[in-house]
């Protein structure tokens, strides 16, 4: 969570698999990262921790199958920007759980379970692209301090592209070095 007022934010840095593994950044070393692009070497900051993550988003093409019925996580992929995955999953089970019991004690046919897809896909979708909305908005604030996640990304096509079949690891982690300590300065 970011809370600005209390100096309390989130950090995304990228890394460049295969030269960098999440491994290579302890705590340490991403509070080092933070304190380099501040430009203050002995800024007093605390790193709660650091942890790998890819962004993906995605919604199932349907919701039930059968006697197969998607909910949560299960249904939906949504990024952490704004909190709506969880929200979205409670939702999906407090939609389902009351039309599932219906067709258990025979109070309604089976067809009612068809709506649950149709009711919850559509708010599943706004909420997963509010959240990457959200995502992309986040980057421009990593921008701002020199993280630029398409600067990222046309370093990483680089670092794996033709060339890196016959340079040598070695090689290709000293010009991902250099680069990413330039970007960090600049």
């Amino acid at each position: 969570a970011h809370n600005l007022g209390k100096g309390e934010f989130v950090a995304q840095v990228p890394y460049f698999p295969p030269l960098q593994s999440s491994t290579d950044f302890s705590v340490e070393h991403c509070r080092d990262i933070i304190r380099q692009i501040s430009g203050d070497a002995s800024l007093d900051l605390t790193v709660h921790n650091a942890k790998p993550w890819a962004m993906g988003a995605a919604v199932a093409t349907r919701y039930r199958h059968g006697r197969i019925l998607l909910a949560g996580d299960a249904a939906h992929i949504v990024p952490p920007a704004g909190a709506f995955g969880m929200n979205t999953g409670i939702q999906d089970a407090h939609n389902l759980a009351w039309k599932l019991a219906r067709v258990v004690q025979n109070k309604a046919p089976d067809s009612l379970l068809d709506t649950y897809g149709a009711e919850r896909k559509p708010i599943a979708l706004a909420n997963m692209n509010l959240s990457v909305d959200n995502f992309h908005e986040a980057l421009r604030v990593a921008k701002v301090i020199g993280l630029d996640f398409e600067t990222a990304q046309s370093m990483n096509s680089l670092l794996n592209g033709p060339w890196s079949a016959w340079a040598p690891a070695a090689v290709r982690r000293q010009v991902l070095d250099a680069a990413v300590s330039s970007g960090l300065l600049s």
